[in-house]
């Protein structure tokens, strides 16, 4: 409890400004406030109910991958079909038993106690005969990797999950250091990028876990220092201990719910690497002019990449920013312990919550 306490006193005495250097990717959230409370660190109280604590079953986004360019969509050929139809068909109509997947004896379920997530996909995969074991390493697999049958199966297990509605819990984990005490704007708060239904991410409560099981050692990671493998991939830098090296030991973490879902897409990559949307077209990078790729620790399948079995994280990314409704929450988060920060009003205004 004091760890948190001390490092909310000690970084949010006063006031910030907007970073020159902020992602555009990163949570924008105005607080509003009369005036800037002065924090006595041994006032500050965690929150100790119980559904701040839950290990049941990813998040920047979060979600976990957070991108620092912005995107547009535009309409231009496909590079690469799916099952002899368009990139729109390998996002919507496929079935089992268009697919060839070679079966194999499935081992149970790994999770202790199954979620709706997994209980989908668990009955995804006994339609298909194929294991989790197999299913795990295919989520685990850059879909420029993969055939076609194996992406054409991953493709449809992930489109049977449901997509957020405007009661759906999200969540967004994100860096301190970005866009958050404005104390002074008036504006409403929004959200974007990568993102994960809190019900899937439950179970990420520190650092460690939210870097293993949201990936957040991309390129350039606020959270912990990376490396490029043997095998190409980025990953997290290690001890020889084997723990992570971080950069931190704090976040931010955001739980919100939004009106605006028709923003909110899954981030799948095409054959080749590309980037594209709910239509199948592909992204192309306003700046550059050249599509969009899905880049390392990204998969591109729809599903987080986690070398644990614990972290099963469905992804999805705002792909332009939504208001936050009324309630929703911002925490921070040290070494594991988490305080309420920030809350939605009425007016769509986060504003601060004294501890």
């Amino acid at each position: 409890m004091n760890s948190a306490g001390n490092y909310f006193g000690k970084k949010f005495g006063a006031p910030s400004v907007d970073l020159p250097g902020a992602k555009a990717s990163h949570l924008d959230v105005p607080l509003q406030t009369k005036q800037i409370p002065k924090l006595d660190p041994a006032n500050v109280r965690l929150d100790s109910r119980p559904d701040l604590h839950l290990k049941a079953s990813p998040a920047d986004g979060t979600l976990a991958k957070l991108k620092n360019h912005p995107a547009v969509s535009m309409d231009v050929p496909k590079v690469k079909q799916v099952s002899g139809d368009s990139a729109t068909k390998a996002i919507g109509g496929i079935k089992p038993s268009d697919v060839d997947v070679p079966k194999a004896k499935g081992t149970a379920n790994p999770s202790p106690s199954q979620s709706k997530t997994r209980a989908i996909i668990d009955q995804k995969l006994q339609e298909y005969g194929v294991s989790w074991d197999e299913f795990n390493r295919l989520r685990n697999t850059h879909v420029t990797q993969m055939t076609q049958s194996e992406y054409d199966m991953m493709i449809d297990i992930r489109n049977t999950i449901p997509y957020p509605n405007n009661s759906t819990v999200m969540q967004k984990i994100m860096p301190i250091e970005d866009e958050v005490w404005l104390f002074n704007r008036k504006e409403k708060a929004t959200v974007g990028g990568y993102v994960a239904k809190r019900s899937d991410a439950k179970n990420i409560t520190t650092i460690q876990e939210a870097v293993e099981g949201l990936r957040l050692d991309y390129e350039g990671s606020p959270f912990v220092e990376t490396m490029i493998d043997a095998n190409g991939n980025r990953v997290a830098v290690r001890d020889q201990n084997g723990n992570l090296v971080l950069k931190t030991d704090a976040y931010l973490r955001l739980e919100y719910t939004t009106d605006e879902t028709g923003y909110i897409q899954i981030p799948y990559g095409d054959m080749d690497g590309n980037s594209i949307d709910i239509d199948g077209n592909i992204r192309m990078n306003s700046s550059t002019g050249k599509p969009d790729k899905v880049i390392d620790p990204a998969s591109g399948n729809g599903f987080i990449k986690s070398d644990s079995d614990e972290f099963l994280v469905p992804e999805y990314r705002h792909s332009d920013r939504s208001r936050l409704k009324e309630g929703s929450k911002l925490y921070l988060n040290v070494g594991g312990e988490e305080v309420l920060v920030g809350r939605v009003n009425k007016d769509g205004i986060m504003e601060y919550v004294e501890g």
